[in-house]
């Protein structure tokens, strides 16, 4: 642990497999921390899996520098990589039509939509599923952060990158889907599907479950939809065994997970967890 990051979770592969030299890291970066997990390339396997809580200290230090010192401290940042892959998540993404968007108009898109803060760089990417573009805004700090990290990566917003998994996954082709709820520790995210076309993308923060119910259906309410005559896909941290399952479940046509990309293989020791758990991270290498 460095700084104000605390593990929650750590998997590595105990089988006495040979590491092979090339591999991909696939990183998730979150307000309440962030996690991270290693590809061997070679056969698309996955070995190592790392999630961290973030909690702010007293000394000073913010999220920024202790994510440099936890990297700098940290192995697994120190070996070479043939590829890194970045997710970020903000809560500002915005989804514009492919044939609507103009690159030299993403400034004025994001400020028309949201404030846009100063030392902030307005951001957008090519979501190919979709056909759309996803803008946002990233703080330069950061930016300069990975930049002098990485050698070289690919950057994806969160929202982006779950869309684009959902809509590109072979599992979920023929699967009718209403509702996407992605639900993390202090926020989640809601993609609200019609005909496997995506019409909304919002995320909210929350504290308690209640208050993601609220704002789940204060969503459902303004597409009119009926919860109870919807198909709910949950991906996240949230379990089988758990009570907000159980009411999600009581409130919904049906409710289902998302089974492991099973493009990859996995350690072991990933069998300690749900599939659903890291949805988004272990999908990030199937994003382009």
């Amino acid at each position: 642990m460095s700084g104000s990051f605390r593990n929650i979770i750590r998997i590595g592969d105990t089988s006495g497999h040979e590491p092979p030299g090339k591999k991909i890291l696939s990183i998730g970066l979150r307000p309440d921390g962030f996690v991270f997990a290693t590809l061997e390339t070679p056969d698309l396997r996955y070995t190592t899996l790392e999630d961290y809580e973030y909690t702010p200290g007293h000394s000073g230090e913010d999220y920024l520098q202790n994510l440099a010192n936890f990297t700098h401290d940290h192995a697994v940042f120190s070996t070479p990589y043939e590829k890194v892959n970045i997710s970020l998540f903000t809560p500002n993404l915005l989804l514009i039509p492919a044939e609507l968007y103009q690159e030299n108009h993403k400034e004025l898109l994001c400020k028309f939509c949201s404030v846009n803060p100063e030392n902030h760089t307005v951001r957008a990417e090519k979501l190919n599923t979709l056909n759309a573009f996803g803008v946002y805004l990233i703080p330069d700090d950061l930016k300069n952060f990975f930049d002098n990290r990485f050698e070289s990566y690919r950057l994806w917003h969160q929202g982006t990158a779950l869309i684009e998994s959902i809509l590109a996954d072979k599992q979920l082709e023929n699967r009718q889907m209403d509702v996407v709820l992605h639900v993390k520790r202090s926020f989640f995210e809601i993609v609200l599907l019609e005909n496997k076309r995506v019409i909304l993308y919002q995320s909210f923060d929350y504290l308690v479950f209640d208050d993601l119910l609220y704002y789940l259906f204060y969503v459902l309410e303004q597409f009119e939809r009926d919860a109870a005559k919807q198909k709910l896909l949950l991906i996240g941290e949230i379990g089988l065994d758990c009570d907000s399952f159980q009411i999600l479940s009581s409130l919904f046509y049906q409710v289902s997970f998302p089974e492991r990309n099973n493009v990859c293989r996995y350690a072991e020791p990933f069998d300690q967890i749900p599939g659903h758990y890291y949805y988004n991270l272990i999908n990030l290498v199937t994003c382009g």
